[in-house]
């Protein structure tokens, strides 16, 4: 199973190399021997395993390179830390909230050139949990301006992982990381990749931009810093990528790379990893990459110096998983089994004599049988392993066959002292099965595990081994990862979401009930109809108009996507139990029902997602010319409205629905200055204007100015962008822009003077007092007759208020007009082509606005 050949201990390269670029550690406990670093005698560890563990050990801040920095040890994964332009792009946030903020604090106070520089950007390599689990730790607490890059695939591959198949490889990974094991010399002494997995608190934050993957290679940019990016589909996760830093000639290999032989299948669980593929990607990534880097590095272990050197590393990387694909197949298509090649395959001795490549997280012998599975499937074309008996119906039968329990133990001990401690596992396994109130095999297996445990070069072989006698004298362990089952679920795709309901579902026990429940989620405007039918759970997406049909669904609901999130998992973020008690009948000639928003959200929110979503249900024409002359059709009204900005993200997502294939934008012939003052352009806007002055005066079809166009666009969430916009309206007005235009109004203007739109939107004092400074109107009302004043008393705004009475506003300056609610319920009533179902919508609508107000809001 393993190669005669053995590395030179005598060769410290890997340790000159761990500890390059050392700045500073926190005070953590670490594994010593009794002397403090050599192995121990008592044989619990293999000295292999022991010089592995050491380098692993090292927890600590180091400098990769000026600008690129690693925190080691303090999960099983290393956090990169490479400084942008003014800020920090993260690679990979650990597993767990407290260590990415303990990593990125220690970063923070050791690393002096500025201290306060902010996250810009995080980048997941790929879809494994101890590479994103720990966000939340390095993310600002408002993060929207932060991009998140990731590949392609990867929330697919991550949901598949962490929720489909989460319990059991959750349970599978306690054996393998050793979590109820000792930290000492006879328990776990680490996991050939890291020491061990965190156990804090993990979430899932989706990525905001995907890598797709072109010729040549993605190139992305954060904060000036460029990136070169290499997919590796099919290698140590299915969505795993390299990437290039050509500033710093720096090239990061994820986890493609390690300073251990990898797993071509974890043995917690996963999909089998293409052997063939993994090789291919490394040589891929050697000529653009590996040509041009001066250090290669990954998500564990150390990083590698000098070109020389990372191209031998890389290359013996390459023909190890080449070697282990190609003599596999070799084998089996020579006849030999998944068990029989395990036990035949060396590696040459170039490769066995590389530290790099002996089997401290991976093996030759479960990566073969993984290579096998991978081309041949669970069978080993022998009949009698078609039908085999599950393990406590074959143990009592071989048990009974050799003659009872006494006689099996007796013949495991014999076994064990013949130092054939496998088959000796073997046969008392089959006791502890068959007979499991026999009370002597427990022990006599613990001791049989706990020998071939300290036997073991592989970190989690070892784990299996001492977890498993664990278990056997005290119990079983459950898992000790903390996951935020509410934030890894928000982050499903809808249909994801069901999916994950149909995997709990107890097809039997439900194979006599049948229905069809209609889900329109109001805020992501989708809908899916989930059918059970035959004991299966399934879903499909559907059209606006196909819910609620009486033909075809026993139920509709409506509800916002965070509430589906907690009716289906059953418990809200603050642990309360998500119960049918907020939910509200309501006829409409269909069943609809609506889920009552949680107390602890903005309610306004959800009341735009249900009204948007009830009159789209009821057949609203989102092109509809309305009955005011001066009314935009709906979607071309929410485009107006998002351009404006000052919207709350969820706002945003309701109107989007709305805008989809609009070309209000387009229609708007906006001149150079006004994308600049609405940042679809990125050009410095003073040199444009100096350029050519008359550029601020142009209006757009609808007749605003981009001088309009900024005192509108108020943001209440960030202060730095307000005041930009303030200096950005200043420039035009000292350009020569008129803050008083007497402008025409064509069909769509509404919104007043540039002072009467800052003093709706703008929560910048600063604009408003640079309007007036510059001899703008105060009195200037809108096409209604609401006076800038007046907009500011109906948004309780006091400081703006006080500004303008400070420059002489009429405090009591009343409005000139008046729209009366009966003549515009009259109209909507009287519009063309209305359906029955809109007009009781309306009517219901109007209804519930002549309630008084706590009669209604949740």
């Amino acid at each position: 199973m393993t190669s005669p050949t053995v590395p030179d201990y005598s060769d410290t390269t890997d340790f000159n190399n761990a500890d390059n670029g050392f700045i500073a550690a926190l005070d953590l406990c670490v594994i010593r021997s009794s002397d403090g670093n050599d192995c121990p005698i008592d044989g619990s560890v293999t000295a292999s395993l022991w010089r592995q563990s050491q380098l692993c050990v090292k927890q600590d801040l180091y400098k990769v390179m000026d600008g690129i920095y690693q925190v080691r040890g303090l999960d099983i994964s290393s956090v990169t830390l490479v400084e942008s332009d003014t800020g920090i792009v993260v690679i990979d946030p650990l597993i767990s909230e407290e260590c990415a903020r303990q990593a990125l604090g220690l970063y923070r106070t050791q690393v002096p050139s500025d201290p306060e520089r902010p996250v810009v950007g995080l980048i997941y390599t790929h879809s494994h949990t101890d590479h994103f689990g720990g966000a939340l730790g390095v993310l600002p607490e408002d993060y929207a301006d932060v991009k998140i890059i990731a590949r392609n695939g990867f929330l697919d591959e991550a949901v598949s992982e962490n929720v489909y198949a989460g319990n059991a490889m959750n349970c599978r990974a306690v054996y393998m990381y050793g979590d109820a094991l000792p930290k000492c010399t006879t328990g776990q002494v680490g996991a050939g990749l890291g020491m061990t997995s965190s156990t804090g608190a993990t979430t899932m934050i989706a990525p905001t931009d995907n890598i797709t993957g072109s010729s040549p290679p993605d190139l992305s940019s954060i904060d000036g810093l460029d990136i070169v990016f290499q997919l590796t589909p099919g290698t140590e996760a299915p969505a795993e990528m390299n990437f290039y830093f050509p500033k710093y000639k720096a090239f990061c290999m994820a986890e493609n790379v390690t300073h251990t032989m990898h797993n071509i299948q974890t043995l917690r669980g996963a999909k089998v990893r293409d052997a063939r593929v993994w090789s291919r990607c490394i040589d891929d990534a050697l000529r653009p990459f590996a040509t041009n880097a001066d250090v290669v590095f990954s998500s564990h272990h150390w990083p590698t110096w000098g070109q020389e050197n990372l191209t031998t590393f890389m290359i013996q990387q390459r023909d190890l998983y080449a070697c282990l694909h190609d003599q596999t197949l070799r084998m089996l298509n020579n006849g030999y089994t998944g068990t029989e090649i395990a036990e035949g395959v060396t590696l040459p001795d170039s490769l066995a004599k590389c530290w790099y490549s002996q089997g401290y997280y991976g093996t030759i012998s479960h990566n073969v049988k993984a290579i096998y599975n991978r081309y041949m499937g669970w069978s080993d074309g022998h009949p009698a392993h078609l039908w085999e008996l599950p393990p406590v119906d074959a143990g009592k039968r071989y048990v009974d066959c050799m003659g009872g329990p006494d006689a099996v133990v007796d013949e495991a001990k014999s076994y064990a002292d013949g130092k054939d401690l496998r088959f000796a596992a073997t046969l008392l396994s089959h006791v502890v099965f068959g007979y499991p109130d026999y009370t002597a095999a427990p022990g006599a297996l613990a001791d049989m595990f706990q020998k071939l445990g300290y036997g073991r070069e592989n970190g989690i072989w070892r784990n299996f081994y001492l977890t498993g006698a664990y278990e056997l004298l005290h119990g079983i362990v459950p898992p000790t990862l903390s996951a935020d089952i509410y934030g890894l679920t928000l982050a499903l795709e809808l249909d994801q979401l069901m999916d994950s309901m149909a995997i709990r579902l107890d097809g039997l026990a439900a194979q006599t009930h049948a229905f069809t429940i209609d889900w329109f989620v109001t805020n992501m405007f989708q809908q899916l109809r989930l059918t059970l039918c035959n004991g299966a759970l399934t879903n499909r997406s559907i059209d606006a108009a196909e819910p609620g049909t009486a033909d075809a669904a026993t139920l509709c609901c409506w509800l916002s996507h965070k509430d589906l999130v907690k009716l289906v998992i059953g418990v809200h973020p603050a642990g309360r139990c998500a119960g049918l008690d907020g939910l509200q009948r309501r006829h409409y000639g269909v069943d609809d029902v609506k889920w009552a928003t949680d107390d602890s959200e903005p309610c306004v929110c959800d009341c735009y997602a249900l009204v948007l979503a009830f009159l789209l249900f009821a057949g609203a024409d989102l092109e509809y010319k309305p009955t005011f002359e001066n009314d935009e059709c709906p979607s071309d009204e929410a485009s107006d409205i998002t351009l404006r900005g000052g919207l709350f993200t969820e706002v945003v997502e309701y109107l989007k629905c709305l805008t989809v294939g609009s070309d209000f934008v387009d229609n708007q012939n906006f001149s150079l200055v006004h994308k600049i003052t609405l940042r679809s352009s990125l050009q410095d806007l003073e040199p444009v204007i100096l350029q050519d002055a008359d550029d601020e005066v142009i209006t757009d079809t609808m007749g605003r100015t981009a001088q309009e166009w900024a005192a509108a666009r108020g943001d209440q969430r960030l202060v730095a962008v307000n005041q930009i916009r303030t200096l950005c309206v200043r420039l035009l007005l000292q350009a020569g822009t008129d803050p008083n235009p007497d402008l025409p109004l064509p069909n769509g203007i509404k919104f007043g003077s540039p002072l009467n739109c800052a003093a709706r939107n703008a929560s910048d004092v600063l604009l408003l007092k640079t309007l007036l400074e510059l001899n703008a109107d105060i009195e200037a009302s809108n096409v209604d007759g609401v006076t800038p004043l007046l907009q500011l008393a109906c948004s309780n705004s006091a400081s703006h208020a006080m500004i303008l009475l400070d420059y002489g506003a009429n405090i009591n300056l009343t409005i000139d007009k008046d729209y009366e609610f009966g003549e515009t319920a009259k109209r909507l009533q009287d519009r063309p082509n209305l359906t029955d179902e809109l007009s009781i919508a309306f009517e219901d609508l109007f209804n519930v606005i002549r309630q008084e107000p706590d009669t209604y809001v949740n």
